[in-house]
């Protein structure tokens, strides 16, 4: 079984070189945390996620404008279409604890961002 994170990353104003502005937060999931799975015909915006004890999301901050998300075509057998999805997030660890969160974090095997 992989490790999990249990905490996040976040910054203060006090630390002028991390901290960013608009577009600088994201979140992390496990999917394994969820009590009721995402459905695969969701014909909506999920507006709810509904995690069993002690999951839920966890925050990360970083510099602004310092992530990315794309979302690539991919043409299957007899031309159906989905959708890779990548996200890039730049966090800077500032101690021990931080290095464990990013440490644990890149074993994660049911992550969703």
């Amino acid at each position: 079984m992989a490790c999990k994170i249990n905490d996040g990353l976040t910054t203060s104003c006090a630390d002028k070189l991390r901290v960013g502005g608009l577009g600088k937060t994201f979140w992390i999931g496990y999917l394994s945390d969820l009590d009721t799975q995402i459905s695969l015909a969701q014909s909506a915006d999920i507006s709810l996620l509904d995690f069993g004890s002690y999951g839920g999301l966890y925050r990360f901050d970083g510099n602004k404008f310092s992530h990315m998300f794309t979302c690539e075509p991919q043409k299957g057998a007899g031309g159906t279409v989905s959708f890779k999805q990548s996200f890039t997030g730049k966090v800077l660890s500032s101690s021990t604890a931080d290095d464990v969160v990013l440490q644990n974090l890149s074993v994660g095997e049911d992550i969703f961002v």
